[in-house]
């Protein structure tokens, strides 16, 4: 073999490794290769699992987001809310609006409306035409109808055809008699003015409550869950509480609709002042032994000069409570200053209910006293023969059916009283007065 066969066999020799070489190292390549299509099959096997169950749960979630909007669409569709809490203890409607009985109620619901769609109208004119106004006003109409009627704002029949008049006036106006006692109103109204601001179709929450900081805590919580742009402060008495105003809340002006000042005295002032000790612990023996009071014409009494041989006596502690010695019912004034825990005889207890009698029941003189158990007279003691009736002042028994019995007794206490004298100083304070706080924000008791 010469040297250049040699030459060519080596080179085939070398190609023929080369070649095995290759083949060897594409084979494996080729099975990694295998091997790792394999495990990305596996995987995508389970990428394809997991997006057909959140494929699933998108669906369930977009139907359910579907019924949802479908749900809100109902409730903020064509009908925005707006709503009216008016606390009416705090809020008294002016003297010519109750006065006018049935049209009155009427006038006073139009006048709220107008000036709610207005302030709406301002601030967001696109639903005016569209919401509905829902106007709730709560108070304690027993007793704001005796008040109003002690300061001469109107008489009984009038109040109660201002509130049938209110009610009538549109459907979604109410007035609410929440009963006696201050939470009775404020508990309804902070419940209602949470709900309310939260619901998602009310557009606005009118709040006439700005005179009690006792709805300070439920505003607070509202500014808390950022609802409190939703509250708008119907003004009524021109003084704010302090704390209210310090949340500083967008205000509606009621110019003529409600009263700018509290009620602060009345002519026939109630109260519970009771006798003096003086006259529980003996019976008057003569004219200087009775106090000296004359009436005044406001119903009040003063004091007249009494006997310089004689001086006045004054009761160490407080004095006997009337109604909780004399009326079935008991005294329920949790914050009464007289006394509930004396020992008074049988004598006693009938002297006080003797003078109690002799005290003109303020609402028998306007023909309403509705309690079976008034400790207050409904007679004139004089009866028929009562020679004031003539008088120009008349006599303190002015209902119509108080000088229809005849005389009973004649005693010193009789004609003290013919005499326009009283043997007692306190007022026509009626069992069913309810001294709570929301009736003081507008009475002087």
């Amino acid at each position: 073999m010469d040297e250049s066969e040699g030459a060519g066999l080596q080179e085939w020799n070398n190609l023929q490794e080369k070649q095995t070489a290759l083949f060897a190292a594409a084979t494996t390549e080729m099975e990694a290769s295998r091997l790792k299509v394999r495990e990305l099959e596996r995987e995508l096997s389970v990428w394809k699992i997991a997006h057909k169950v959140v494929s699933n749960e998108k669906d369930v979630l977009v139907k359910k987001a579907s019924r949802l909007e479908q749900e809100i669409g109902k409730w903020t569709g064509d009908k925005p809310l707006i709503v009216a809490l008016i606390d009416g203890d705090g809020h008294l409607f002016t003297q010519d609006l109750f006065s006018a009985g049935q049209a009155g109620g009427r006038t006073a619901a139009t006048l709220l409306r107008e000036a709610l769609l207005g302030y709406v109208a301002d601030k967001t004119p696109g639903i005016a035409n569209r919401a509905e106004i829902l106007l709730t006003l709560f108070w304690n109409g027993k007793g704001l109808k005796e008040t109003l009627m002690r300061n001469n704002v109107c008489t009984w029949d009038e109040f109660d055809g201002f509130c049938h008049g209110f009610n009538q006036s549109t459907h979604l106006f109410s007035i609410v008699d929440a009963g006696n006692g201050k939470e009775a109103a404020d508990t309804k109204i902070k419940e209602h003015l949470r709900l309310f601001t939260h619901f998602p179709q009310t557009e606005l929450v009118f709040f006439g409550g700005g005179h009690d900081n006792g709805y300070t805590s439920t505003l607070t919580s509202l500014e808390t869950e950022g609802l409190l742009h939703k509250v708008v402060l119907v003004r009524g008495y021109s003084d704010l509480a302090l704390e209210i105003r310090h949340l500083r809340l967008t205000e509606l002006s009621t110019t003529g609709i409600f009263m700018t000042k509290k009620l602060i005295s009345s002519p026939i002032k109630a109260n519970n002042k009771p006798l003096p000790l003086d006259f529980y612990s003996k019976s008057p023996s003569s004219s200087s032994d009775v106090m000296s009071l004359t009436e005044t014409p406001g119903g009040g009494t003063d004091q007249l000069p009494t006997s310089p041989r004689k001086p006045q006596r004054k009761a160490a502690g407080p004095k006997p409570c009337n109604f909780y010695y004399l009326h079935p019912g008991r005294c329920q004034r949790r914050d009464c200053r007289f006394a509930h825990d004396l020992t008074l005889s049988d004598a006693m207890i009938g002297r006080m209910r003797t003078a109690a009698q002799k005290n003109p029941c303020s609402f028998a003189n306007n023909g309403k006293c509705t309690d079976r158990n008034c400790i207050w007279g409904h007679h004139c003691p004089q009866g028929t023969s009562c020679l004031f009736q003539a008088s120009p002042a008349g006599c303190r028994f002015r209902g119509a059916e108080m000088h229809s019995k005849s005389k009973q007794t004649t005693s010193l206490n009789d004609t003290i009283d013919s005499l326009g004298l009283n043997s007692i100083s306190f007022g026509n304070y009626h069992p069913d007065d309810d001294d709570d706080d929301s009736i003081q924000d507008y009475i002087d008791y």
